[in-house]
């Protein structure tokens, strides 16, 4: 997370916890997620 920080220059809350994807989802090549931020 440190690295993700410094790196956006965003605090560390901005980021979510926990992936907001299923793991199905992120091994997909195809699934690109709609605007859910």
């Amino acid at each position: 997370m440190r690295g993700t920080v410094n790196e956006t220059n965003l605090q560390k809350e901005t980021f979510p916890v926990d992936c907001p994807f299923s793991q199905e989802q992120v091994l997909n090549w195809d699934y690109f997620p709609e605007s859910t931020f």
